[in-house]
């Protein structure tokens, strides 16, 4: 019977029983916060790549020490300063000859750039890796987690 094969649906009338009404009701409602889930995500990823275009090759201050930097956790670093979070203070090192290269908080560093919303530096003289250009830095998706 067909009632039978749509659990939800009583076998007399072919009314929708309280229970299945309530869990179509939770499974709207999940699939809606996915949705916005998912839209927030290409948001932040969108203005991750822009900031992308705007920033590269142009970032003031120590330039990176790795060639990639996660749109995302910029995303989420830079929300969080937006909302008057602080986020952990960004690592430099200073070389003898005045180059400066963030050993740590790559992605902090960008969302600060991004918003304008400085982060602390902590600075770390005459010793350390020497690194690359911001115009190297890709952004992409780190898939490791």
């Amino acid at each position: 019977m067909l009632a039978e094969k749509l659990n939800g649906f009583s076998s007399q009338g072919g009314t929708v029983t309280n229970a299945a009404y309530s869990q179509g009701l939770q499974d709207a409602s999940q699939r809606q916060q996915a949705e916005r889930v998912a839209q927030a995500e290409q948001a932040m990823l969108d203005a991750a790549r822009n900031a992308n275009n705007q920033l590269v090759g142009s970032l003031p201050g120590p330039q990176p020490s790795q060639l990639s930097v996660d749109p995302y956790v910029v995303g989420s670093y830079a929300q969080m300063l937006r909302s008057g979070l602080s986020v952990p203070a960004v690592d430099v090192v200073l070389l003898p000859d005045g180059r400066q290269f963030l050993t740590e908080g790559h992605h902090r560093y960008v969302a600060s750039q991004l918003t304008g919303i400085p982060v602390a530096v902590r600075l770390f003289p005459n010793n350390g890796p020497v690194g690359f250009d911001w115009a190297r830095v890709k952004y992409e998706r780190n898939n490791n987690d």
